[in-house]
This record gives C-alpha cells, structure tokens and sequence, in this order.
C-alpha cells in the first residue's frame, strides 16, 4: 500500500482529545487528495499527523 498525501484546507473545528495517555485531535476539515475532495470531514489525527498539517499543509495517509 502507497502512502498518499492528504491535502487539509478550511480547518473548522479542532479538539484535543486524549486517549490512553495519547493526545489526539478530532480536526473538522476539507481533505483532498490527488482530486478526490470531501468537504467538511471529521478526521481523528494523532499528534505528530496534526503537526504535518499544521506545518506542511498535508498528512500521508
């Protein structure tokens, strides 16, 4: 299986959720990847995906 890149645009809503003794966050967003688009998808990232969006623009899923 490829990894692909998951573009993440128009963040809505963020929440830090932690789950045994993890930090996720639940992140509202639109995702497109490769012209696959899906608008305003509930995403469960962990910390360090969230940190590539944050900082890149994308996560590899």
């Amino acid at each position: 299986m490829n990894l692909l890149e998951h573009y993440v645009t128009n963040i809505t809503y963020e929440e830090p959720i932690e789950k045994n003794c993890m930090l996720f966050f639940k992140v509202v967003c639109d995702v497109d990847c490769y012209g696959n688009k899906e608008v305003q998808t509930e995403l469960l990232l962990t910390e360090y995906d969230y940190e590539e969006v944050k900082s890149k623009g994308y996560y590899l899923a």
